[in-house]
């Protein structure tokens, strides 16, 4: 009776000791769960994830001659304790300023004749660090003239598109083509089947680069095509916009808005937005999925795109100062007008003012308009007047008259007392 008695209380400590085993070893795997985090990283706002490596920086366009280094670390059950930055190749680390909320930064400015290694250590409360390696980058620098580049990249995509070589063409798109490459691919083979003799002349307005490494291009265009099925010629012409990025010293096509220049076969999947155009503009448009090729007014082309629920299309504006008086001009955006008795913003070479006191709220630096829509709630009163610099997103409620979010491209408000034009992207809802 004893010998069984031990037997069983063996057992029991037995099986007593393999819970705890297993109990012990889902707390090891919890804690070993527990890593230090890098959520984001921007290298002077451009994401290092997209860099593969190597980032190259034009000289001649580095904001404030500087690099800013800046991102968000977290951890589950500790607290970031600091964020070390590296240049050499670790061989020394500097700290960066450190928030609570795990946000850091570090800012510094480069001697241009040289390159860095840099490396990200993130260090939590208990003494463990993120994965150093991952966060490689080689950072150097570039004597090349972006707009120089940028009009050079332009002159090649057309060439490539017009002698219809879509290796060629294609070599000039980014990978991260928006809204993909591929698409983008199987709209200008389609665009090569359908069209003869392309013919596009182009004559750039302007040229401004963001610091996230994107360039935006906006020219006036003629073009002609003929159709391989009909012989038919068809021209339009009008002003476009489209967006370069920098990846790794060369610029790629990244985005393209309506009136589109390449993909026409597929406009509706292929263009981020429109540029508002003057009423007695024409567009060339590709019917899906026939394939006939028409010429619409502009208006009517962008329906016949995207249908009749074309509400919260993007669209950009230019207000140039002198359309009212020498600094002052006005837009209309319920009825897509520039100066008319009915504007919305008025832009006075150092701001925007609002026709009286509105609601208007900020959203963050960056936002992607396309994907964002326009905010129902949030809103605060203003006394008439909105600043922004280049990324920064506003809402303004206009009441019975609708709402508009809007992201502005350039630093026109800065440029004071010679103000220049002031560029935005805009998406309108009644």
């Amino acid at each position: 009776m004893k010998k069984f008695l031990i037997l069983v209380l063996f057992m029991t400590l037995s099986v007593f000791a393999s819970v705890q085993q297993v109990q012990a070893k889902w707390w090891i795997f919890g804690k070993s769960a527990d890593e230090v985090n890098l959520n984001y990283m921007y290298i002077n706002k451009a994401s290092y994830e997209d860099m593969n490596g190597k980032a190259v920086f034009f000289k001649n366009s580095l904001p404030n001659n500087e690099i800013a280094i800046n991102g968000k670390a977290s951890v589950k059950k500790s607290k970031i304790g600091a964020v070390m930055v590296s240049l050499d190749k670790k061989e020394t680390w500097i700290k960066a300023t450190l928030s609570d909320n795990g946000s850091f930064e570090y800012k510094f400015q480069p001697d241009t004749t040289k390159s860095y290694d840099f490396y990200l250590k993130i260090i939590d409360t208990t003494g463990k660090t993120n994965d150093i390696e991952k966060t490689y980058v080689q950072i150097t620098f570039s004597d090349q003239d972006i707009s120089l580049l940028a009009r050079e990249t332009l002159d090649k995509l057309f060439k490539a598109y017009q002698s219809e070589n879509i290796q060629a063409f294609m070599a000039l798109v980014s990978e991260n083509f928006v809204p993909g490459s591929d698409i983008l691919d199987s709209a200008v083979r389609k665009d090569f089947l359908l069209f003869d003799y392309i013919k596009i002349e182009h004559f750039i307005n302007n040229i401004s680069q963001v610091s996230d490494g994107k360039i935006f291009i906006s020219f006036q265009y003629n073009r002609s095509v003929i159709s391989t099925k009909t012989g038919e010629t068809f021209t339009d012409k009008g002003m476009t916009e489209l967006v370069l990025k920098n990846e790794g010293g060369q610029l790629k096509l990244y985005s393209m808005k309506n009136p589109l220049m390449f993909g026409l076969s597929d406009a509706s999947e292929i263009a981020t937005g429109s540029v508002n155009q003057s009423s007695d503009e024409d567009m060339i448009v590709v019917e899906n999925p026939s394939g006939t090729i028409k010429v619409l007014p502009y208006n009517e082309a962008i329906k016949d795109i995207y249908g009749d629920n074309n509400d919260g299309t993007v669209k950009t504006v230019t207000l140039n100062p002198g359309h009212m008086t020498p600094i002052n001009s006005t837009y209309d955006f319920e009825n897509e007008e520039y100066d008319n008795a009915t504007w919305m913003v008025e832009y006075m070479g150092t701001s925007f003012h609002l026709p009286g006191a509105l609601p208007v709220q900020q959203l963050a630096t960056g936002t992607d308009l396309n994907s964002t829509a326009v905010p129902t709630t949030g809103y605060n009163l203003t006394e008439g007047e909105v600043r922004g610099t280049v990324g920064e997103c506003w809402a303004i409620d206009y009441g019975t008259r609708g709402r508009v979010l809007l992201k502005f491209k350039n630093d026109g408000f800065n440029s004071s007392p010679n103000p220049t034009a002031v560029i935005f992207d805009y998406k309108y809802q009644q």
